[in-house]
């Protein structure tokens, strides 16, 4: 398995082929656990209310992060899947 690690060394957040948006994001220190799995739950609801939205729309929505620091996220986890044995 493909990794890498970001923040500082003290901080190492280790992050892989199976991280999501938000895994990357708080790896990055651009946003808080607590900001995503927030966001998250929000997810939930407004799926089981019958709509589908993107959990990096819904992030830059709720200025969790911005939407260059959400589209780095995605390019991050691209390449870590292209990169998957």
């Amino acid at each position: 398995m493909n990794t890498s690690q970001a923040k500082d060394a003290d901080d190492a957040v280790t992050i892989s082929s199976r991280s999501t948006i938000g895994d990357i994001l708080v790896a990055f220190g651009y946003c808080s656990r607590e900001a995503v799995e927030e966001t998250f739950a929000l997810q939930q609801r407004e799926r089981e209310a019958g709509r589908s939205l993107l959990i990096g729309e819904l992030l830059v929505g709720r200025g969790v992060c911005t939407s260059e620091q959400r589209d780095f996220a995605r390019q991050v986890q691209m390449a870590l899947r292209r990169e998957k044995p």
